[in-house]
């Protein structure tokens, strides 16, 4: 029950673009015999169009009408064509988009006179002022002179990088020397058949003794004759 109302939907609403259909059909038939007279020397492109579409909608008609008596249509000629005629329809429509302004223009055109004004070329718009040529001829020869580079503007720096390395050399080098120094003198202690100066105590204790001597001296204003005996 629930097949035959879908099937009685569908087939309501086939007649109901069928009759519309051939309604607009009637319309357009006798729009062409009004103006079939008229139009001359028209895009052939559209003419092409209309052709193809016309041969794409019979054969469509024609296999819908088979469809609806139940009749198959696997492998009809008609499929065949249908495929070629809708390649030909994608590929006008880059075309037609070209096309478009400029027949906006010719349709939008209020009579033939104004459609003639509107296609025929304008010589005085070609018309350039001789100031402005050479300033356009000298901004030309400007623009082909080789221009001197120039730098960007950058703000001065001070670069750091070679004095730290300096530096850092320079500390390599005397910690270098330094120990070569030390290890020059150990071998040299070493290895040489000179005596070795030893350095006594009682050496260094009469140092400290003059010293004191100099500084006591310094202080008093008087020179001590023996320093053995103020001590």
């Amino acid at each position: 029950m629930d097949d035959n109302n879908a099937y009685s939907k569908i087939v309501s609403e086939c007649l109901k673009t069928s009759s519309e259909s051939l309604a607009e059909i009637k319309k357009f038939k006798d729009f062409v015999k009004e103006t079939s007279l008229k139009a001359k020397d028209g895009i052939s492109f559209f003419d092409v169009k209309n052709h193809e579409m016309l041969s794409y909608l019979t054969d469509l008609s024609y296999l819908m009408a088979k469809m609806s008596v139940g009749e198959s249509i696997e492998n009809d000629s008609s499929i065949d064509r249908l495929i070629k005629l809708r390649v030909i329809l994608e590929k006008m429509k880059p075309i037609e988009s070209k096309l478009r302004p400029q027949v906006d223009r010719l349709i939008g055109a209020k009579s033939a006179k104004t459609g003639e004004v509107l296609s025929r070329a304008r010589p005085d718009q070609f018309i350039v002022d001789d100031n402005e040529d050479g300033e356009t001829e000298d901004d030309d020869e400007e623009e082909k002179k080789p221009k001197k580079y120039v730098p960007p503007k950058i703000h001065a720096v001070q670069y750091e990088g070679d004095e730290q390395e300096k530096e850092i050399k320079r500390l390599d080098r005397a910690k270098k020397r330094a120990i070569q120094s030390s290890l020059v003198r150990d071998l040299h202690a070493q290895y040489s058949e000179a005596p070795e100066e030893i350095f006594d105590e009682s050496r260094a204790k009469e140092s400290r003794t003059e010293k004191e001597r100099r500084q006591y001296e310094e202080a008093n204003f008087v020179r001590l004759q023996c320093w053995g005996w103020w001590k």
